[in-house]
């Protein structure tokens, strides 16, 4: 369906969306359409009802020739920290992330600077296993602090 898209520079876009794709893949459309930074915006309608990435575009009832919002996200903290990466053989490895950056992200990290494959990976802190989803931020990570890496093995 056509729906108007109302951009940072306050300029009305026509763009076709499909309803059935999620927030985040009309997000990515939005990136290549107008080269906003997904982490940096959010979407909203008229009401200021704010879009959820993980939910699809028809949850919403978005109807042909509504408008929706791209709002700039306000990031708290944008500067990166030094944290260092544990190994199994005890090797240590300096890298720099944002604590905005969700694990699934530093592990995609991990596995450009190490190898490692990321279905191969847990990445443990404070005697907590990281979830993918969430951000280091939200582990109180911070400058100095190790994470360890901890490998699943698969198969029987």
């Amino acid at each position: 369906i056509q729906i108007f898209i109302k951009t940072l520079t306050e300029k009305s876009e026509v763009m076709l969306m499909d309803p059935n794709k999620t927030v985040l893949e009309f997000k990515r459309e939005i990136q290549v359409k107008f080269g906003y930074e997904i982490s940096q915006i959010r979407l909203e309608l008229s009401n200021k009802i704010s879009l959820e990435d993980q939910r699809t575009l028809s949850y919403y009832d978005i109807k042909q020739g509504d408008s929706i919002y791209v709002k700039k996200v306000k990031n708290v903290e944008v500067s990166q920290i030094q944290i260092f990466i544990k190994t199994l053989s005890g090797k240590s490895q300096a890298m720099f992330v944002s604590p905005n950056k969700t694990v699934l992200e530093f592990k995609r990290a991990i596995q450009d600077k190490l190898g490692y494959q990321i279905s191969q990976m847990r990445l443990g802190f404070a005697d907590k296993t990281l979830e993918d989803h969430k951000t280091l931020a939200s582990y109180n990570i911070k400058q100095g602090d190790n994470i360890r890496i901890l490998f699943q093995l698969l198969g029987g």
